[in-house]
């Protein structure tokens, strides 16, 4: 499906404003997955959304490394079926994992490649349907150059891929 990609700031700290973007797009009927740069990051979103913005707690995750493997199926299980409405993320979620039709990936703070981008992008727009990225850089100066120069960031080439032919398991 189509993407459509917005890079945002504002006064707020980033963190915030993420955590605010999410909310109303939750309350919007949509299926969101926030990527935080952090797992104390993720959680200490998490934990703000269950003081006051009125989204049912059964309804939002956290996940990255460490989470038991049922945890896991658990939160992949409702991102698929819609019961999990809100996951804040680390890179955790960039590949590897079916989680189904998600409609629209913040990230808080740029991604650190653009590998990494474009794998935090393609969780959305899947099976046809629109999604929505959004990006929200940090105040580092790198991710502060950026948010003033976004056609810069994303006429970023790929990095290049480190293969060591000498592996046998790769090479066979």
């Amino acid at each position: 499906g189509r993407r459509k990609i917005w890079m945002v700031g504002g006064q707020a700290h980033h963190h915030d404003l993420g955590q605010k973007l999410a909310v109303q797009l939750v309350k919007q009927g949509l299926r969101v997955l926030v990527f935080c740069p952090s797992r104390v990051g993720a959680e200490k979103m998490l934990e703000g959304m269950r003081v006051s913005d009125g989204i049912p707690a059964d309804q939002m995750e956290v996940y990255r490394a460490g989470l038991s493997s049922e945890q896991r199926s658990k939160i992949e299980r409702g991102l698929k079926v819609g019961t999990t409405r809100l996951v804040f993320s680390t890179s955790a979620l960039e590949l590897g994992i079916d989680i189904g039709q998600l409609d629209a990936v913040i990230c808080v703070g740029l991604p650190s490649t653009m590998m990494s981008f474009w794998q935090r992008a393609g969780r959305v727009a899947r099976g046809g349907r629109e999604g929505a990225i959004v990006l929200i850089p940090g105040n580092s100066p790198v991710e502060t150059y950026y948010a003033q120069r976004p056609l810069e960031f994303f006429a970023k080439d790929h990095e290049p891929i480190a293969v060591n032919i000498d592996n046998e398991k790769i090479v066979s």
